[in-house]
């Protein structure tokens, strides 16, 4: 698997990971990322996409690695090695994860998405997690964040994903910003998610020195400020 980290003569490779139900445009989403209909799209009450898809594509200086995924929302939908889908240590890649929801539809199964998630990818897997709003020329002159301060509910999931959400219009597959803007929210917390797991690598080595032995759950829950102190004590930071 080629590193996703970019070194002299060579690009970096950014891996898309598509969750989401049933009709919320999320192979749409791929296609429009893409640029050209590549992922089977359908207005269809049924999961038009029952297994997992990669595309790949050249985005100016990225190779971006699209993966489209079944309904894994859906807790009555057949079962899926959704893990196989996605790299390997994805934390030390450049992978994120988008929960693609449709403006105006709001269900049980979307509500409870961030621990599906978790359950499947692991609670790191939310620091890398951007909520994608699709359907977005149905706010029309509306501002998107006026409209989350109208549902509660879905306000709580953007904040359980750190906040980061996007939105696309897949009618217009034309409009390349809204695709560089997201790729621009993919490459920043993607790099924060990696600089922070390279610091707990070293801080848990650090008190490993010390203790003797070390648990990586808990170093991550001390926080930045006291990786860098850790750290800074030991003279590697």
């Amino acid at each position: 698997m080629a590193s996703s980290t970019k070194t002299s003569g060579q690009e970096s490779v950014i891996y898309i990971v598509l969750l989401g139900n049933c009709g919320t445009g999320k192979s749409a989403s791929g296609n429009t990322i893409l640029g050209e209909e590549k992922f089977h799209s359908d207005v269809s009450p049924c999961p038009v996409t029952t297994k997992c898809e990669k595309i790949e594509v050249q985005i100016g200086e990225n190779r971006i690695v699209v993966i489209d995924t079944p309904d894994v929302l859906d807790s009555e939908a057949p079962l899926v090695d959704i893990k196989s889908c996605i790299p390997k240590n994805y934390n030390s890649h450049l992978t994120a994860f988008l929960l693609v929801i449709q403006l105006g539809r709001f269900t049980e199964e979307e509500k409870n998405a961030t621990k599906k998630i978790q359950e499947l990818f692991g609670a790191e897997a939310l620091s890398r997690t951007i909520v994608l709003f699709t359907f977005g020329d149905r706010l029309k002159n509306r501002n998107i964040t006026d409209f989350l301060k109208t549902n509660g509910e879905l306000q709580q999931l953007v904040k359980q994903c750190g906040n980061r959400y996007h939105v696309f219009n897949n009618t217009n597959i034309k409009d390349r910003k809204q695709v560089t803007d997201l790729l621009e929210k993919i490459r920043k917390v993607t790099n924060q998610n990696i600089v922070f797991g390279n610091a707990v690598t070293l801080a848990c080595a650090a008190v490993a020195g010390i203790t003797g032995s070390c648990l990586v759950g808990p170093v991550v829950g001390l926080g930045v400020g006291a990786l860098a102190g850790i750290l800074a004590y030991n003279g590697k930071w």
